[in-house]
């Protein structure tokens, strides 16, 4: 009898201790219900589409399309674009990486409204753009044909190879690089910062259209890389 007295509270102390660890554990864990993981997946996504379609002037609008089917919970999403290089309007597709149940991919909508340059009059082949032939209009950005030009600087001193009528998209696989620096040419090399600016001569060493980076040997026969800037002109930022 003795033994089993002493026995006694040795198992009375034992249980409550587990029981209070696993009260404890339960009290402690607040499981996110799935419609606040859906909520918070939904905010992140809008919220990476939003930032990555702004731009000056630009008025952005996210609809986020909700999953259907039933998934594993989400622990802290964090929403990418599988193909950065996409232009982002229209219908969309984001990926989501979920904290230990993989990656699963959302459906969004983005409706981008802002300017977007056109042609003033109507252009016929062969002509090269200047700003005299180009207006701006403001308008939904994914109405736009697949390979329209959205910057009026990616477009002046190209080439069209093709008619355009008035008030048409500029589309980029109808404009080529027309050379305006040609190789052994002598050019004259600007380097500016800021407001100050210095200019020497060179050699070109290579050819080179509107924006483009061509080779430059100067006087002295340094070689530096310069930015096409007009015929026979580059320029160097600091």
């Amino acid at each position: 009898m003795p033994s089993h007295r002493r026995a006694l509270p040795h198992l009375f102390c034992a249980r409550p201790r587990g029981l209070l660890a696993l009260l404890i554990a339960l009290l402690g864990h607040h499981p996110v219900s799935q419609a606040a993981e859906q909520e918070l997946m939904e905010v992140r996504v809008r919220e990476l589409l939003a930032r990555e379609a702004a731009g000056p002037g630009r008025q952005v609008s996210v609809v986020v399309h909700p999953i259907a089917a039933q998934l594993p919970p989400c622990a802290d999403p964090q929403p990418f674009l599988p193909h950065p290089e996409s232009r982002l309007t229209g219908r969309v597709t984001v990926g989501v990486r979920c904290t230990g149940t993989g990656t699963r991919h959302l459906q969004a909508t983005v409706a981008i409204s802002a300017e977007y340059p056109v042609t003033r009059r109507a252009l016929v082949a062969g002509e090269v753009l200047n700003a005299n032939m180009i207006e701006l209009r403001h308008g939904d950005l994914g109405r736009l044909p697949r390979h329209a030009v959205l910057d009026v600087e990616q477009a002046l001193g190209r080439e069209l190879t093709r008619a355009l009528p008035m008030g048409s998209p500029l589309p980029g696989n109808a404009l080529r690089s027309v050379p305006l620096v040609m190789r052994g040419a002598r050019v004259k090399v600007e380097a500016r910062a800021g407001s100050f600016v210095v200019s020497r001569d060179g050699t070109a060493l290579d050819k080179g259209g509107m924006g483009e980076e061509v080779r430059i040997r100067s006087e002295g026969g340094e070689v530096v890389r310069a930015r096409v800037s007009g015929r026979n002109l580059l320029s160097v930022d600091f």
